[in-house]
């Protein structure tokens, strides 16, 4: 799993695959609806679920969702678009695995896959998705949690 909420595969993963020269294809690179530009989920749907699990839930409140949303739509792109082409931007993302489940669900992947994030778009994408806060699963600061 590795999104902008989850980036769990920084600390060891993805250096790893890089520097061993394989390519890794992550799942779940909308965090199950989260980064698709939802503003509120269904109770029992997989974005319902993942809310609860990431500790994250859309709407109004959610700073960290509004921010994401007004930087997609200064880059004139569609939330899900951004996403995926930042997953795919990580040097050692071949491909993202994308769980569609409707036709309208492969609308923009092409867009994802040709779209380049530059630098400062990077850069603003890790202050909104800070790697320090998201999905918890340690306690402390990475990489030092993690690492040693």
């Amino acid at each position: 799993m590795y999104n902008l909420v989850c980036r769990y595969p920084e600390l060891e993963v993805l250096p790893a695959a890089k520097a061993l020269g394989i390519g890794v294809i992550p799942y779940m690179p909308l965090a199950g609806g989260l980064l698709t530009g939802k503003k509120k989920s269904v109770e029992g749907s997989r974005t319902n679920d993942v809310e609860n699990e990431y500790g994250i839930h859309l709407g109004d409140a959610n700073q960290q969702m509004a921010d994401f949303s007004a930087l997609c739509a200064d880059l004139g792109e569609k939330e899900h678009v951004v996403a995926i082409a930042w997953t795919l931007a990580h040097p050692a993302v071949d491909s993202p695995i994308v769980g569609v489940r409707t036709v309208d669900h492969l609308n923009g992947l092409d867009r994802a896959a040709e779209l380049e994030l530059d630098a400062e778009t990077l850069k603003k994408l890790d202050e909104i998705f800070d790697p320090n806060k998201g999905r918890p699963l340690r306690v402390g600061t990475a990489p030092e949690a993690y690492a040693w």
